[in-house]
């Protein structure tokens, strides 16, 4: 899960692009319901982006059960809390919650030109 792009570790969320890393916050059942259980988290500390991603092609997927999939995540969970912090730059967003910076900058738009 830390090679993933971006992922979350409060629900084991993973994805390749900030937009959807975005809206699981609202939208992914699994993050929505452990909000509602444990209250909303540090989002400085459950959201991550891996320093050496690897981007996932269909090549490289193998379909878990839903228990098999929660077994990983929580095998796993240790070793997300020894993962490097983002220089703690955070932000705060409307509705008070504390968010890493990384997560609300503008994403870079490419200057090529396609002629």
């Amino acid at each position: 899960m830390d090679r993933a792009p971006f992922f979350c570790t409060l629900c084991c969320f993973r994805c390749q692009d900030q937009q959807a890393f975005l809206k699981h916050l609202t939208q992914y059942t699994r993050h929505v319901t452990e909000e509602k259980r444990s209250g909303k988290p540090d989002y400085t500390k459950v959201l991550r982006r891996a320093k050496d991603p690897y981007h996932v092609t269909e090549g490289d997927m193998v379909a878990l059960s839903t228990e098999e999939s929660a077994q990983w995540c929580d095998r796993n969970r240790l070793q997300m809390k020894d993962m490097e912090e983002d220089d703690n730059e955070t932000v705060f967003t409307e509705d008070g919650s504390m968010v890493p910076l990384w997560l609300v900058k503008p994403i870079p738009v490419s200057t090529k030109s396609h002629t």
